[in-house]
């Protein structure tokens, strides 16, 4: 099996569609904010399959056509709108 490439975590993501946005903790955890209607939800995950982890892979390093990378302080900003 190949070496992950070097990265730093945790990484942010958001969907070019802007409807969910990600925290990608590790290539095996993360969390995703999604938005449905006027509905938000809030999940974490915990990787244990093969296509889960590719999907992962994916979202850290081959994101550019789905997603965009965004700050820390912008995956914030969506976590704290949704606690108040």
């Amino acid at each position: 099996m190949p070496a992950l490439p070097e990265t730093n975590y945790p990484q942010f993501r958001r969907y070019k569609t802007g409807t969910s946005w990600f925290r990608i903790n590790s290539p095996t955890q993360y969390e995703e904010i999604r938005k449905m209607g006027s509905r938000w939800f809030i999940d974490r995950y915990e990787v244990k399959i093969l296509p889960d982890r590719n999907w992962v892979y994916d979202l850290t390093f081959a994101y550019q056509d789905f997603a965009e990378a965004i700050t820390q302080e912008e995956y914030q900003q969506i976590f704290r709108n949704l606690s108040s």
